[in-house]
């Protein structure tokens, strides 16, 4: 992760703002996706999935098809109960 989006990060925790803490970790999922490291870019689409369901962010259904289509989640129902599109 670049020093950055790091000092950004934790920035967020400090103010415990969990909608940009979701986006951030998400651009740092990108980011670790982008260098080929899995490993990590699992690790932050999950905090950013976990801190924008926190929010409400309806972002949150996006993560959650990214973290199922690679078996690192269960597809989640949304409100209407109907289940979300994995073919994206």
């Amino acid at each position: 992760m670049n020093e950055v989006l790091h000092t950004k990060l934790l920035k967020a925790h400090e103010c415990d703002d969990t909608a940009t803490l979701a986006l951030l970790y998400a651009q740092a999922a990108d980011e670790s996706q982008g260098t080929g490291d899995t490993q990590a870019m699992f690790f932050f689409l999950t905090q950013a999935y976990i801190f924008a369901l926190d929010s409400g962010l309806p972002v949150a259904a996006d993560y959650n098809r990214r973290l199922a289509k690679h078996g690192r989640d269960v597809l989640q129902k949304d409100l209407t109960g109907s289940q979300l599109d994995t073919h994206r």
